[in-house]
């Protein structure tokens, strides 16, 4: 993950020392920020379209566009967009509580993030198929 987006992993660590030290506000906008940037590096990766596109897009509208057709990673994203937004607006949903809340924006950000490395994996298997035999060379 660290080559793939290594600003989504500086945000994740950030979003967890802030966690460690009770800092559980900034946790949850930095978990949804991390999210943010984990999506735009994988849809720079994988759909063929250009930065300046991707880029534009707002979250809500990145997730939508992108994983429409994968129900688990839309699911996922959208939970931790819309929790994690929580952490950052004003308002609050009644009875918001901090800490269930973060836990479950980690518990479905690491549906996401098991999503990429899927597709990260898929696209860039350590052996391949030769024509005669299987291999872990080219030859």
């Amino acid at each position: 993950m660290l080559k793939f987006s290594p600003r989504f992993v500086d945000l994740y660590h950030q979003a967890e020392t802030a966690e460690n030290a009770g800092n559980f506000d900034l946790a949850g906008m930095g978990y949804r920020a991390a999210e943010e940037v984990l999506i735009k590096d994988f849809a720079l990766a994988f759909s063929g379209e250009s930065k300046e596109k991707i880029a534009k897009l707002k979250l809500n509208d990145a997730i939508s566009h992108y994983f429409k057709a994968d129900e688990a990673s839309l699911i996922s994203t959208d939970v931790v967009r819309i929790n994690g937004n929580d952490f950052t607006h004003w308002d609050r949903p009644q009875g918001f509580d901090l800490k269930a809340q973060l836990e479950q924006i980690k518990q479905y950000l690491n549906i996401y993030i098991t999503r990429v490395d899927y597709h990260l994996m898929i696209k860039n298997p350590p052996v391949t198929r030769n024509k005669n035999h299987d291999s872990k060379s080219n030859k």
